[in-house]
């Protein structure tokens, strides 16, 4: 059975696997995801596949955009092309090679599937890591020797000792697998009948992860998701009071779990009583320093040179940790519209499509795990400029458009 799962989502498979668990892995010095996504390029070159969908092109443009701010800043200032993330060039080759390795609309379905397990999965581990099995230490010094991450890494969020990201080498990382799967396993419950009552128990158990996780954005991200995929069900009466009963459960239980200290830290930021307030606040009246290409030295330096001392955290300086302000800061007011820009064309996007009936109702999902990571990515630093989630999420995004729009011509027809 597995012999006939085409290569490309095998290797699609692996990539969001190993991903969402473990991002960081190595092989003879390469990132595995990395080699992966050549191994897929390579399969849709020699396929002659390859096709760039109409859409795509504003995130080719995007990412010109701001490969050309970092080239003025490196010849105005020096220091600044080197700061480019390999992971967004690794992201954009990922969101255009999706749609041309995927041919069946099941595919697309699959992959989703591997996101819900994967995660799940990875909840599971952290619960034990709450439990304190040493197991799960072990686990992650023999995967993390394939890592350029040691185990001090890992576990150098020390100062969040109530916090469990099971193999992920982040509590921050993981937050996102976890504010994207909640949703999507939700969107299952409603439209997967036949399969209802496991995605049931995979929603507890990644209920579970986000709590002893105690990432307070992602509880947040994915609870609006949540509730955009409840009221974007059409046709029929959504069947609420078992699913509602199952939430209760779920998250009662979880909660009686995780200590006070993790209860604490969870409501201190509704209460503002967050650094991040500061921090958003600090950068703001920074970002008009210099508007229209953004800071001039590196963020590290910006930040010791006007002695911003609540963005210093021992001897490091704290990110922004909101994917907009990144965005103003390091690549100005051009780079900040141009992410805006891209936002703005998926709410768009996304209501023209489903206004003229070619997106139904289950497909909304592709568009609220988009919401989801954006929501999180308001108090986290990861976005479309340093990490690959976006971008397959992109990816499958498109992927499910092209086969409604292929789907909804030959109707027409």
């Amino acid at each position: 059975m597995f012999l006939k799962v085409p290569i490309n989502i095998v290797l699609l498979g692996l990539l969001l696997f190993t991903n969402t668990i473990m991002p960081y892995l190595y092989i003879m010095g390469v990132p595995l995801k990395a080699l992966i996504v050549a191994s897929i390029t390579l399969m849709v070159v020699l396929q002659r596949s390859f096709r760039i969908r109409r859409e795509q092109y504003w995130y080719i443009l995007f990412y010109i955009t701001i490969v050309a701010i970092l080239f003025i800043k490196e010849i105005l200032y020096g220091g600044w092309i080197s700061t480019l993330n390999n992971n967004m060039i690794l992201g954009l080759v990922i969101m255009l090679l999706i749609p041309c390795a995927i041919k069946k609309q099941k595919q697309i379905h699959t992959l989703a599937t591997i996101i819900i397990f994967a995660t799940a999965f990875n909840s599971l581990v952290s619960f034990m890591e709450y439990l304190n099995y040493e197991q799960v230490l072990s686990l992650k010094n023999v995967l993390y020797s394939f890592s350029i991450m040691g185990l001090d890494t890992i576990h150098g969020y020390s100062e969040y000792t109530f916090r469990y990201a099971g193999l992920h080498s982040s509590i921050f990382g993981f937050s996102y697998a976890l504010a994207v799967a909640l949703p999507l396993t939700f969107s299952r419950i409603i439209y997967d009948r036949k399969h209802k009552t496991i995605y049931i128990v995979l929603f507890i158990i990644v209920s579970i992860g986000l709590l002893v996780s105690a990432a307070r954005s992602a509880i947040l991200a994915a609870i609006i998701g949540i509730m955009v995929i409840f009221f974007s069900k059409r046709g029929g009466k959504l069947k609420v009071v078992p699913v509602s009963i199952v939430l209760v459960l779920a998250i009662s239980f979880a909660i009686g779990l995780i200590s006070s200290t993790s209860a604490q830290f969870i409501m201190d930021i509704f209460a503002g009583n967050d650094v991040r307030i500061t921090l958003w606040t600090d950068l703001i009246n920074l970002s008009f320093n210099n508007i229209l290409l953004g800071i001039e030295m590196s963020y590290s330096d910006t930040i010791m040179a006007y002695g911003l001392d609540a963005h210093i955290y021992g001897n490091s300086v704290v990110a922004p940790h909101n994917s907009l302000l990144n965005a103003l800061i390091r690549y100005g007011i051009i780079g900040f519209i141009g992410y805006i820009i891209l936002i703005w064309i998926n709410i768009k996007e996304y209501f023209t499509y489903r206004k003229s009936g070619i997106i139904l109702s289950e497909d909304s999902i592709y568009y609220v795990i988009l919401l989801s990571y954006f929501l999180n990515s308001l108090f986290h630093n990861a976005s479309i400029f340093t990490n690959i989630d976006a971008w397959v999420y992109l990816g499958m995004k498109s992927s499910i458009l092209q086969y409604r729009i292929h789907s909804y011509r030959n109707i027409q027809v």
